[in-house]
């Protein structure tokens, strides 16, 4: 028997993701930024924004073996695709510099 693996949005690369949801997202900050002006506009993109990180943030830590800042590191900044060099990371913070992000070039 062939069986499919169902494919959630988990299973897609978080930069992927953030490709897709850009291609909605910009038309209606747009038409909102058109509709309450630029400053009321970036007010609740800044809101959303963070419930949205937030929410990434919780699901990739459901999935690590580990809720650290050295996961994070480790697991999440390769999903980037980008150059960038960890400068400092330590169970209380981490520091990076990105260099080049393969989708924006």
């Amino acid at each position: 028997m062939n069986e499919k693996k169902e494919i959630t949005i988990q299973d897609i690369p978080i930069i992927v993701r953030r490709e897709i949801e850009a291609l909605i997202v910009v038309p209606f900050l747009r038409a909102m930024s058109a509709e309450l002006g630029e400053e009321k506009m970036r007010e609740i993109a800044a809101v959303a924004m963070r419930e949205i990180a937030t929410k990434a943030g919780q699901d990739f830590a459901a999935r690590v073996e580990e809720n650290t800042i050295e996961q994070f590191v480790d697991k999440l900044l390769p999903c980037f695709k980008s150059e960038w060099k960890v400068l400092e990371c330590s169970a209380e913070q981490a520091r990076f510099d990105f260099y080049t992000c393969r989708r924006a070039i």
